[in-house]
């Protein structure tokens, strides 16, 4: 354990991955296979991690996509905000499924991070069943996520009235 206050420093600015999480007067590293560096005035500690750990988050909604043909899809605690990531990682997959197969209109689950379009994955016309795609999608910490079902043919409001996507997020 290091002492910076015996060293004449009242704290040390820490952070994870670039986020400032505080300031501190003792860091103490623990865990197998940690390891920390000193160059120059900067510290840099190794935590392995193997592959990454993927994190399932749920976007859906209870209501039929309208005329208009785009209805964003409720995050993680029912709201339309989004679901902002806390550190960088990959998306790594997502699912569609709807509850009734609306035989007249094709979708695409447009998944956007900050606003912008990043991966769709289509719901052909006449299918239910969960549909899933394999994404390679960086995100950085303080991304956010959200998830939208997009008409791409056809007119008028959706058959189906139940929408659940999964994106699959690995850290």
């Amino acid at each position: 354990m290091s002492d910076f206050g015996k060293s004449g420093v009242a704290s040390i600015e820490v952070q994870d991955e670039g986020v400032v999480q505080g300031n501190a007067s003792k860091l103490d590293f623990t865990g197998a296979g940690v390891t920390a560096t000193v160059v120059g005035d900067k510290a840099t500690v190794n935590i392995p991690g193997g592959g990454g750990y993927p994190a399932k988050f749920q976007f859906g909604n209870t209501v039929s996509v309208p005329a208009g043909g785009t209805l964003q899809l409720q995050g993680p605690g029912n709201t339309l905000s989004g679901l902002r990531v806390n550190r960088a990682g990959n998306i790594t997959g997502a699912s569609i499924q709807v509850n009734v197969a609306d035989g007249a209109r094709s979708y695409n689950l447009d998944i956007r991070v900050n606003g912008v379009s990043v991966a769709t994955l289509a719901l052909p016309a006449g299918s239910s069943g969960a549909h899933t795609a394999a994404l390679a999608v960086a995100v950085a910490a303080g991304d956010v996520i959200t998830a939208f079902m997009v008409r791409t043919a056809g007119a008028g409001p959706s058959a189906f009235g139940e929408e659940h996507s999964v994106v699959e997020v690995t850290f």
